[in-house]
């Protein structure tokens, strides 16, 4: 009984020799620098829009608190302006 030669021609083929795997490699290795590059650098987007949303949050809470404190001012004025005008005659 004869093995079916097809398959021993794929088993021949699945077989690579180092030389084919250095190819290989060579080939794949800028690809996947190339894959890591990109990765990184959206990661460290990604980071730096984090931190420009963060800031951007941290300003408006602070411009928050300095309108409450001029508003605050400005009705204390408001008041005392109304006090000189009631003590005149």
């Amino acid at each position: 009984m004869q093995k079916p030669q097809s398959h021993t021609t794929q088993q021949q083929q699945s077989v690579q020799t180092p030389l084919q795997h250095q190819t290989l490699a060579s080939h794949l290795y800028p690809l996947v620098e190339n894959l890591k590059d990109v990765t990184e650098s959206r990661a460290r987007d990604q980071n730096s829009d984090a931190l420009y949303v963060d800031g951007q949050k941290q300003n408006l809470e602070e411009s928050e608190q300095l309108l409450q404190q001029r508003m605050k001012l400005i009705e204390e004025y408001k008041k005392s302006v109304e006090e000189i005008v009631k003590k005149e005659p």
